[in-house]
C-alpha cells in the first residue's frame, strides 16, 4: 500500500538469555519489549461503550451507508496456515444474505464516516496538520486511530470497539512463535518492528510533552502505537500518492471487514469523491462470502500486513530489495 520504506539508523536487536524480552536499540536508547504476548496489544474498550455488530450496523446506516442484506459470520479459513499459535481454522467474514446481481452496489459508505488523514481535520487532532507539516500521513492516521480508540465519546466508538485487540501479523508474535518462521521471513519481521518503533520514537514522545492533554504518555505507548500501526497496515486504502505527506490513508468502517481472495472477480472496490463502494462485478449467491482482492503481493508482505499467506498465490517470492517496511 505504501511506496516508501523508511530507513532505520543505529538499529539492532538482541534476545535476552532468559527469553523475557527483546531489546531494541534506537538511536542509542533502549526499548524493552515484553515477550509475554502483551506487546502490540490494543487498548481496552473505554468504559460505557456498548459494543455489538448490530450497533456497528446501525451506526453506519445512520450515517448514510447503503448495505445489501449482509451478516458477519465464521468461514473456514482458506488461506495457507502458518505453524504458529496465532493460526486459526476459522475466520470472520461478510456473508450475503440474499443473491446479488451483477452491477449491484453491495456496500456504499460515505467517506465522512471514514478514519484517517482527511478525517483528522474534523477533530481535536487537527493541530497535527496545522502545526506539524512534516508529519507524514501514516503517523497522523495511526495517532488518529489510537486517540479515538481510547475516547469513550468518540464519533467512531461503535466501529473502534469492534477492532481486534490482538492482531495476527507476526509483528506481534513472541520470539518462540517467530522461531517457527524461516530466517529470511523472521529478519523481515524484525525489520518491520524496528521501522514501526522508529516511527513511534520520532513522533510520539515529543507530542506527549507538547500536548499532554491530547496525548497522555500512559496511553500513547510504543506497544499501543504498534497496534494502531497494524490496524492501518491491514485495513486502510492509500490514495493521492503525490501528497507532500506521502500517500493519504483511509479506513472505511464496515467495508474494511471484507476478506481477501486472490481471484475475487465477483466484487470490486472503488473510492469516489463522497463515498466508497463494493460493487458486484459478477453474480453473488445467497450464503456466499463477499470478498475482494487486496492486490498483488508476495507471501511475506501478506504475512506482515495481514497475518496470513493466500492459498495459490501467484507471487510467492518477494523482491529481494523489499525489506518489509511500511509500503
Amino acid at each position: 500500500m505504501w511506496a516508501r520504506v523508511w530507513l532505520v539508523l543505529c538499529a539492532c536487536c538482541t534476545v535476552s538469555l532468559l527469553g523475557i524480552s527483546t531489546v531494541w536499540f534506537l538511536s542509542g536508547r533502549r526499548l524493552l519489549l515484553p515477550d509475554d504476548g502483551s506487546f502490540g496489544l490494543g487498548p481496552s474498550v473505554p468504559a460505557g461503550v456498548q459494543c455489538s455488530e448490530e450497533g456497528l450496523r446501525q451506526w453506519v446506516m445512520s450515517g448514510g451507508s447503503r448495505l445489501k442484506p449482509l451478516a458477519l459470520d465464521d468461514f473456514l479459513n482458506e488461506q495457507t496456515p502458518w505453524d504458529a499459535p496465532q493460526s486459526a481454522t476459522w475466520r470472520r467474514g461478510m456473508m450475503a444474505l440474499q443473491s446479488v446481481e451483477q452491477g449491484d452496489v453491495i456496500i456504499s459508505v460515505p467517506l465522512n464516516l471514514s478514519m484517517g488523514f482527511a478525517a483528522v481535520n474534523r477533530t481535536s487532532l487537527r493541530v497535527l496538520l496545522d502545526k506539524h507539516p512534516d508529519l507524514d500521513s501514516f503517523s497522523v492516521t495511526v495517532m488518529h486511530i489510537l486517540y479515538e480508540a481510547q475516547n469513550p465519546n468518540s464519533f467512531w466508538s461503535q466501529y473502534l470497539c469492534m477492532l481486534p485487540r490482538r492482531l495476527p501479523s507476526p509483528i506481534f508474535w513472541s520470539m518462540d512463535a517467530l522461531n517457527s518462521l524461516d530466517e529470511r521471513t523472521k529478519e523481515r519481521v524484525m525489520f518491520m518492528r524496528t521501522v514501526l518503533l522508529s516511527y513511534w520514537k520520532a513522533t510520539v514522545p515529543q507530542l506527549t510533552i507538547k500536548y499532554p492533554s491530547l496525548f497522555p504518555k500512559d496511553k500513547f505507548t510504543a506497544s499501543h502505537f504498534v497496534w494502531a500501526s497494524g490496524i492501518v497496515l491491514s485495513r486502510s486504502w492509500a490514495f493521492n500518492a503525490n501528497s507532500t505527506r506521502g500517500p493519504q490513508h483511509c479506513i472505511v468502517p464496515f467495508l474494511d471487514m471484507v476478506n481477501h481472495d486472490n481471484h475475487a472477480g465477483g466484487v470490486s472496490f472503488a473510492v469516489h469523491p463522497e463515498h466508497a463502494t463494493l460493487v458486484a462485478s459478477g453474480f453473488v449467491t445467497q450464503g456466499q462470502e463477499v470478498k475482494i482482492s487486496y492486490g498483488s503481493k508476495c507471501n511475506t508482505r501478506f504475512l506482515l500486513n495481514y497475518g496470513f499467506t493466500p492459498a495459490f498465490n501467484e507471487q510467492v517470492l518477494c523482491d529481494p530489495n523489499d525489506e518489509g517496511g511500511v509500503a
